[in-house]
Parts: C-alpha cells; sequence; structure tokens
C-alpha cells in the first residue's frame, strides 16, 4: 500500500477511558477549573452515563450544565 497523503495531527486534549472512568471525571475537571459544559445525546444519556458524569462532577464541587 502506498500513503499519497501526509497528515499532521497535534492533539492536546487529555482523553481518559477505560472501565468506570467516569468516576474520575470530577477530578480531571476539577484540576483545570469549577465549570463544566456536558455535550451528549439520547443515547450516552440513556445508558447512565451522563448520570455518573454528573456525580463525578457533584462530589467534586464543580458546577456542570448539560
Amino acid at each position: 500500500m502506498i500513503i499519497k497523503h501526509t497528515f499532521a495531527f497535534n492533539h492536546r486534549t487529555r482523553i481518559c477511558f477505560g472501565p468506570g472512568i467516569c468516576s474520575e471525571t470530577g477530578k480531571e475537571v476539577g484540576s483545570y477549573g469549577t465549570r463544566a459544559l456536558i455535550v451528549t445525546d439520547r443515547g450516552v444519556r440513556n445508558a447512565g452515563i451522563v448520570d455518573k458524569i454528573q456525580i463525578s462532577l457533584r462530589q467534586a464541587g464543580v458546577e456542570y450544565a448539560v
């Protein structure tokens, strides 16, 4: 296979993933500031993921909006 195009990828965002990581959200966000915006969709919300993130943010004292 010959690659005909080049690209550059610069990414300064920390990405965390894995089992139980939602409970670490408050700690991660808290290291950047005290407010957060949760952008989601119906499927993620229905899966209960947003609820876990909200609990973590609340416990860390981070204000949030969904």
